[in-house]
């Protein structure tokens, strides 16, 4: 047995260990949703189908693990950045329609090939083609988008972390989709000769992109972690905030919250409105949490709704896309399903009758 089946099975335990540990974390703080289980779900497929490729018996599995495991490992990165920065991402589930539609497509073309012998012709070569320069360019859209976040929340009084954990991990990343040209130029140039594809080409290096995947989904496990465990540790030497100490720094969150001009600018973004407090942030958070239940997005979403509300009653010629951007949100849709979570009613339903509310 070389070393190379033994990588791929220590990197698939590992990663397949991570998804249950970011599960169990994410059951204990119901704010950060478990973005990073899909990113290491991604690393398990690749060293499965990597370890079955060279099983002559598992050869056609290999194969649509391997063409249909694409597209959701970037978008779960850029989400745990949202989420590590105090920001709750909103609608996600478009951003992975097209590892949907890899998956499906993938499959298919794999179970096609394993019935021509691995022979898949044209169709297959070019969908192999596409999937390492679509993976760079959800690498670049999204790494660039990533950084770009991690940088306005690091100026922003954020921490510096989230930065550094996503450039490790975009350097993994790199490296992956780098093998993944040279493995499906193997493809295809096996394709272009008329050769018989067995198993899957792989170039023997490739296996020490275990190693790279191990690292920065170890790094960010722990960096997660890490956070978590700060978040909802012990203050000021082991001891919780008296009574006294925690009214008072709700009451002057409420106040920042109050005489916000703008709620969509970043000032009132929850690591900023800790930084103009003076406090850390996982202080400001915890405070909150244990004073109304909540966390501090979800404060300053209710300043949001009760500064829409008093537009959608003094202002009734404003559209509710205008009201939604003066209240402080990004989308139309965001808006209204905060809206009616928080008031019980749609917005329109709210201006015809304000009395029907919750």
């Amino acid at each position: 047995m070389g070393y190379r089946p033994i990588l791929d099975t220590v990197g698939f335990i590992v990663s397949f260990a991570l998804i249950f540990a970011v599960l169990a974390l994410s059951r204990s703080r119901p704010e950060r949703r478990p973005f990073l289980s899909l990113l290491f779900l991604e690393a398990a497929i690749f060293f499965l189908g990597d370890f079955l490729s060279a099983k002559a018996i598992a050869q056609g599995i290999a194969f649509a693990l391997s063409l249909g495991s694409n597209f959701y490992g970037v978008p779960a990165l850029y989400f745990f950045a949202e989420e590590s920065l105090g920001r709750r991402p909103a609608r996600p589930l478009p951003h992975f329609i097209p590892a949907g539609v890899a998956a499906v497509l993938g499959t298919a073309l794999a179970a096609d090939a394993a019935s021509r012998g691995f022979r898949g012709g044209w169709p297959l070569a070019l969908y192999m083609g596409c999937v390492p320069l679509a993976q760079t360019v959800q690498l670049v859209v999204y790494g660039r988008a990533g950084l770009r976040l991690c940088a306005a929340g690091t100026a922003t009084g954020g921490a510096e972390w989230p930065r550094r954990a996503i450039v490790a991990a975009l350097a993994g990343y790199g490296i992956f989709v780098a093998f993944s040209w040279i493995g499906i130029g193997t493809l295809l140039a096996s394709e272009v000769l008329g050769r018989r594809v067995g198993a899957i080409p792989g170039i023997d290096v490739s296996s020490s992109i275990v190693a790279v995947f191990l690292i920065w989904t170890l790094g960010l496990c722990a960096l997660w972690s890490a956070d978590t465990v700060r978040a909802a540790g012990p203050k000021y030497g082991g001891r919780s905030l008296a009574d006294a100490d925690r009214a008072l720094v709700m009451k002057r969150l409420r106040a920042l919250l109050s005489t916000a001009e703008e709620l969509s600018s970043s000032e009132v973004s929850p690591r900023r409105l800790a930084e103009r407090l003076g406090e850390p942030y996982y202080l400001v958070s915890r405070v909150v949490n244990e004073s109304e239940g909540k966390s501090v997005a979800d404060l300053v979403n209710e300043h949001r709704i009760s500064r829409a509300k008093s537009l959608l009653e003094t202002r009734p010629q404003a559209t509710i896309l205008e009201i939604a951007l003066e209240s402080g949100f990004q989308a139309k849709s965001t808006f209204n399903e905060v809206f009616r979570k928080t008031v019980g009613v749609t917005p329109t339903e709210y201006r015809r009758n304000p009395g029907q509310a919750s």
